[in-house]
């Protein structure tokens, strides 16, 4: 299972990481209670996305040495 940050723009959900999902593959969406900030400008659109990319990378990192610590 993957865990992805996103939106939903209006229209449509928007992840703010690449999801390497396939055609047809099911889904669980979660809706916050919690909003995007609309009049953010696109750069800092693209630093809150890098943000939310950065911390799951980091957190597959802590999790994999963690998982070799175990043993």
């Amino acid at each position: 299972m993957l865990a992805l940050q996103g939106y939903y723009d209006g229209t449509m959900v928007r992840t703010l990481e690449k999801i390497n999902a396939k055609k047809n593959q099911k889904l669980i969406i979660t809706v916050l209670d919690e909003f995007m900030d609309e009049s953010i400008s696109k750069e800092e659109k693209n630093q809150q996305e890098e943000y939310w990319l950065n911390m799951r990378t980091r957190s597959c990192v802590k999790e994999s040495s963690t998982l070799g610590k175990r043993r």
